[in-house]
């Protein structure tokens, strides 16, 4: 297992990170990760490791071997596989704000996607907004469908109405659900990563 407090860093990846910008990941809250050019990950910083942990994910060495699109809902891989590639293919960053929110607390992310030389990929994660819901726990208007189920949104992760299939509410009482659960795909969401409303 690689020393805790320490970067993973794969010997291949090495040549791709001067010190300086290794050191300033190590240093930085941000989550940062580094991709070959099969998205498979061959960095991450001591934050991400500490993220993936706090969250109940594995450790960083447990993620090695299949790509990280591997990891993502199909309608989520799409818009990520699309979005390194455009980063490939200009050798321009890109940037992308998207929202992580637990049941306590409302996390706005924003994404930055660094291209590297032959193809490889930097992706640092910074924190935008981290605040508490405010009081919101029970849901005020019905949001169970056919067979008691509930509709969440796979990307944005909000909740829709029953009654009312194009609206979606933030409702913090279901991230956490284990049961009763579906997911579908928002408006917004959908005009948003794919361009289709």
């Amino acid at each position: 297992m690689y020393p805790a407090g320490l970067p993973y860093l794969s010997p291949d990846f090495e040549p791709f990170l001067s010190e300086a910008l290794l050191l300033d990941l190590q240093q930085s809250s941000s989550t940062a990760f580094g991709l070959r050019l099969d998205n498979s990950i061959a960095f991450t910083n001591s934050a991400w490791r500490r993220f993936a942990m706090d969250n109940g994910g594995q450790d960083a060495s447990k993620w090695l071997g299949p790509p990280v699109l591997d990891y993502f809902l199909p309608p989520v891989r799409s818009f990520y596989e699309d979005l390194f590639t455009q980063v490939r293919e200009s050798g321009e960053p890109a940037d992308h704000r998207y929202q992580c929110s637990s049941p306590e607390l409302y996390r706005e992310y924003s994404m930055r996607v660094l291209p590297l030389e032959g193809g490889r990929l930097l992706v640092i994660h910074h924190l935008v907004v981290d605040s508490p819901h405010g009081d919101s726990k029970s849901p005020a208007p019905r949001y169970q469908g056919p067979g008691g189920l509930v509709t969440l949104c796979c990307h944005c992760r909000r909740t829709q109405r029953a009654g009312d299939i194009t609206t979606w509410d933030w409702v913090p009482a279901y991230l956490d659900a284990k049961t009763g659960i579906s997911h579908g795909l928002c408006e917004a969401c959908a005009t948003h990563y794919y361009g289709e409303p």
